[in-house]
């Protein structure tokens, strides 16, 4: 089990630009199967 602690962030300050920084985070297979896990928290 991990245990973490959420913070929020303003995304458009994470990814700069949609094509360009978020399309290529979300291709990354790791990230794509961290988003479908049926497990994670919602």
């Amino acid at each position: 089990m991990r245990l973490g602690t959420l913070k929020l962030i303003d995304l458009r300050e994470y990814w700069k630009h949609e094509a360009i920084d978020f399309t290529k985070w979300l291709s990354e297979p790791k990230n794509i199967a961290i988003l479908s896990d049926e497990n994670s928290p919602s």
